[in-house]
C-alpha cells in the first residue's frame, strides 16, 4: 500500500504538470518546468508500474481464490498492466510531438485518461487485496 500512496502522489504531480501545460497564459519557465516534471514522472511510472505489476502477479494473484469472478478480475488487472506499458510509450511519443509543435492537446487528453485509469486500477487492486485478506 505504500507503493500505492507513492503512485497516487506522482499522479497528483502529473495532473499539476498537465495543468501548467494547459494554461494559455503559462510562461515559458512554467512550461519548461512542467516538461521536466513530465519526463521525471514518465520515467518513474515506466520503472515502478512494470515492477509493481510483476510483483502483484507473482505474489498477490496466486493467493487469490479463483472462481469465475476472481478470474475475470485478475484478467482485467493483467490487461491493465499491459495497457499501461503501451500507454506510457504513447505518452512518451506525444511528449516528443509536443516538444516540436508546442500544441499540448493530445498530450493533455492522453495524460488525463491515463491518470484516471491508473487511479481506477489502484482502487481495483486494493479491493482485490482486501477481498483476499478478508476471505
Amino acid at each position: 500500500m505504500d507503493q500505492h500512496a507513492q503512485m497516487r502522489a506522482r499522479l497528483q504531480d502529473w495532473e499539476v504538470a498537465l495543468d501548467l501545460l494547459s494554461g494559455n497564459g503559462s510562461r515559458a519557465a512554467e512550461r519548461q518546468a512542467a516538461d521536466a516534471t513530465l519526463h521525471e514522472i514518465l520515467e518513474y511510472f515506466k520503472t515502478v508500474l512494470t515492477t509493481h505489476g510483476r510483483q502483484e502477479e507473482s505474489e498477490l494473484f496466486p493467493a487469490f481464490h479463483q472462481g469465475a469472478e476472481g478470474a475475470s478480475r485478475l484478467a482485467a488487472l493483467r490487461a491493465d498492466h499491459e495497457r499501461f506499458g503501451v500507454d506510457l510509450d504513447k505518452f512518451e511519443r506525444q511528449m516528443v510531438s509536443y516538444g516540436l509543435s508546442r500544441d499540448p492537446t493530445v498530450l493533455l487528453t492522453l495524460g488525463a485518461r491515463m491518470i484516471r485509469e491508473m487511479r481506477g486500477h489502484l482502487e481495483a487492486e486494493e479491493r482485490l487485496s482486501s477481498d483476499l485478506f478478508r476471505g
